[in-house]
């Protein structure tokens, strides 16, 4: 079974056509990769499918579902336009973070400790993100990323810095 289907999406802002009937099969455990120039419509496939935006026409299927806001703890998004606080310290962002994903502190501070340690990122802890290059915010983003686990995971342009 698909893990992600996109049949025939379409989207449009006004007078520009970003999607035309769009299909996609994504199978799970396989590595994907989204190509085109820019203006291509790979950002608002991406923003469809993490529910920021909502396709005008089609459907997209998750585990076989209509998706749904509950699958939104299933998917994880790591934004071409890394979205961080710069004047929180790298512990409590990913803190933060991972509340939004339902995780009390005790299961936070489990899984932050588990991906700093894996990541050899420890020593960033309290480190404020705007004292970080950008490579080492991309790092920090990464976690926040990956911390519940996705089923599905989407990089836009993960090797920007």
């Amino acid at each position: 079974m698909a893990l992600l289907e996109i049949k025939n999406i379409s989207k449009s802002f006004q007078n520009n056509q970003a999607l035309q009937n769009v299909s996609l099969t994504i199978l799970p455990n396989k590595i994907y990769g989204l190509l085109g120039p820019n203006g291509a419509g790979k950002t608002t496939l991406i923003r469809n499918i993490t529910q920021i935006f909502y396709p005008d026409s089609g459907e997209i299927l998750f585990n076989g579902e209509k998706l749904q806001p509950k699958h939104s703890n299933q998917i994880g998004y790591m934004p071409e336009e890394r979205g961080m606080y710069k004047k929180m310290k790298v512990g409590e962002q990913l803190i933060y973070f991972a509340k939004l994903r339902d995780f009390n502190t005790k299961q936070a501070e489990e899984k932050i400790d588990y991906w700093l340690q894996k990541l050899d990122i420890e020593s960033w802890r309290n480190k404020n993100i705007e004292d970080l290059s950008k490579g080492m915010q991309q790092k920090v983003q990464f976690v926040a990323t990956i911390l519940h686990e996705p089923k599905l995971l989407i990089l836009d342009e993960p090797f920007l810095v």
